[in-house]
């Protein structure tokens, strides 16, 4: 398969606020050879933090990705067009900046203007999944196009993005589903977004709207809350505790 899709002045424009894993899997096809693709995405995460094994180490340990990363060619170098998930995630599936794509931000819709990595790949007959943790890739934004399965809705109403495990569950469950075909899978992951702590920690926290109370949340899950509360003019209080 060709692609004549990557535009060369843009390799090294991106200095990620998230870090990007590409995994070529050779599929038992002979001729010609197809490759099917994941592409991972650790949302907010930034790269001095991520321990490869270069020069100058990081500020955080993390023993797998080093692993990897020693099997694997790492670009140290890369840069953002946008610190937002959107249009950063737009920029990298179609190679083209923020302003060129019409989106500068999470509340944009993008109007597909420019094909993404799922069109160009589904047009070579390839099988495309997205597993998608966070609303900001929704569906609504446009972010989908040229998914044959868009897994979006893996988190309860009150939990701003769907941890990892559950991430990692839908994703081998999809891969089940694709893996006789050549496929790219998109897999998201949005945990960087809160301080880490083990999942059976709990925080609760409780939001009152005039003494009343509106919402009971765990605060190490990201949580926030999304139902719109009708307001009668005059003065109101909202308590956190």
């Amino acid at each position: 398969m060709k692609l004549s899709y990557f535009r060369k002045e843009n390799y090294l424009k991106y200095r990620f606020p998230l870090l990007i894993f590409i995994l070529l899997l050779c599929s038992c096809s002979r001729s010609p050879k197809h490759y099917n693709i994941i592409f991972i995405s650790l949302d907010t995460t930034r790269g001095d933090y991520i321990d490869t094994g270069g020069i100058g180490g990081s500020k955080a340990f993390t023993p797998l990705l080093k692993s990897f990363s020693s099997k694997a060619i790492v670009f140290d170098r890369a840069y953002s067009a946008i610190p937002q998930t959107l249009p950063s995630h737009l920029a990298m599936f179609t190679t083209y900046y923020p302003n060129e794509l019409g989106v500068l931000s999470n509340e944009y819709k993008y109007d597909g203007r420019y094909k993404t990595l799922p069109e160009i790949f589904k047009e070579n007959n390839y099988r495309t999944a997205g597993i998608i943790s966070l609303g900001t890739l929704a569906s609504t934004t446009g972010f989908n196009r040229g998914f044959d399965i868009y897994q979006e809705k893996l988190n309860r109403k009150s939990v701003f993005f769907t941890p990892a495990e559950t991430v990692t569950r839908k994703a081998l469950e999809t891969l089940h589903q694709i893996q006789n075909n050549p496929f790219f899978m998109f897999v998201h992951y949005s945990d960087p977004h809160s301080p880490y702590c083990p999942p059976s920690a709990k925080g609760k926290l409780n939001m009152y709207l005039d003494g009343k109370l509106i919402s009971s949340i765990d605060a190490y899950s990201g949580a926030i809350l999304r139902e719109q509360i009708p307001l009668e003019n005059g003065s109101h209080t909202l308590e956190f505790k």
